[in-house]
């Protein structure tokens, strides 16, 4: 094999990794939840500074019956 013919093998080598790493991230979004208070929130919501907190999937705070707040929405980010 000549250099040019390896080169472009490896190219399209790591073209590959790169596309099937870029297609699974962040299938699943996660949220935050107060156990405490059964309550989903954005990480970015004030409610969360000081209290208890556990991330979970949407999924996941969905099927925990977890209420939405109503200040940051979560489930109306999606």
């Amino acid at each position: 094999m000549n250099s040019m013919m390896l080169k472009m093998k490896w190219s399209i080598g790591l073209t590959s990794v790169v596309i099937i790493v870029g297609c699974g991230g962040g299938a699943e979004k996660n949220v935050v939840v107060i156990e405490k208070t059964k309550s989903v929130h954005t990480q970015e919501c004030s409610r969360v500074y000081m209290a208890r907190t556990k991330k979970v999937t949407i999924d996941d705070a969905k099927k925990m019956k977890f209420r939405p707040c109503p200040d940051c929405k979560p489930f109306h980010e999606m």
